[in-house]
């Protein structure tokens, strides 16, 4: 059974595909999880997300970092009364903290690309979007 729960943006050429993690890492965890367990991992998107330009996502694509505190941090309450929902700090702000906005699923853990054109393996992609 093909599953894939979140959102692609982009997919390179060779299949790398990062991944937009809007409350945690992105499809990178899910697709391991799957690939271990010998169940395939498919990717839904459109054509117009395909960037045949890309070589080697992994090492062309700068993954941008969000803000520290979105990690450091839980919505918890206040000791008020009557209490209020406010920030915690759940580690110390000397904690090291890594926040990424998205991740790389790299592409031999992708099975196949869903597109408006039809499912691909990573071989067939390049040509199969080249043609359309």
């Amino acid at each position: 059974t093909p599953i894939d729960g979140l959102t692609e943006h982009l997919v390179t050429w060779n299949f790398d595909n990062p991944n937009e993690s809007n409350t945690g890492p992105g499809d990178s965890g899910s697709a391991l999880y799957l690939f271990d367990n010998g169940i395939p991992f498919y990717v839904a998107l459109p054509n117009s997300t395909i960037d045949l330009t890309l070589g080697d996502a992994l090492k062309e694509i700068e993954i941008e970092e969000r803000a520290e505190i979105e990690v450091r941090t839980v919505i918890g309450l206040q000791g008020t009364m009557p209490p209020e929902a406010a920030p915690v700090l759940v580690v110390d702000h000397n904690t090291p903290v890594c926040n990424p906005a998205f991740d790389v699923t790299p592409a031999r853990l992708v099975t196949g690309i869903i597109t408006e054109h039809g499912v691909f393996e990573p071989t067939q992609l390049g040509a199969a979007i080249g043609a359309n």
